[in-house]
């Protein structure tokens, strides 16, 4: 008997049935992974964020500070829960256009 994650729900004919099997799937790793409570709060955030979401977007949603969003990122990505999914653009605090690196989570 093997672990259930979820993903036998699946149903081909409903894309929101596999959505929702991979988002139980990633909170099962969540709970069997042993992670910190700012980690845990980053990957929630991140779970929120399918199209992914810039270290200043997790910030100010979570309350957390940007350079402890940034450290336990890294620290997620070094567990490989977490990956590069591209480049957007914001706009920095004079309102000029930089590039920042989109973050999501990796589904196993």
């Amino acid at each position: 008997m093997g672990i259930q994650t979820g993903l036998e729900e699946w149903d081909e004919q409903n894309p929101i049935d596999m959505g929702k099997a991979v988002r139980n799937t990633n909170y099962y790793m969540m709970e069997t992974s042993e992670l910190s409570n700012c980690q845990r709060i980053v990957l929630e955030e991140l779970l929120k964020h399918p199209d992914g979401i810039n270290d200043k977007g997790i910030a100010a949603n979570t309350g957390l500070p940007l350079s402890s969003v940034c450290g336990r990122r890294n620290e997620l990505m070094k567990q490989g829960l977490v990956a590069a999914i591209g480049i957007g653009v914001y706009p920095d605090y004079k309102g000029r256009f930089r590039p920042n690196v989109t973050w999501g989570v990796v589904i196993r």
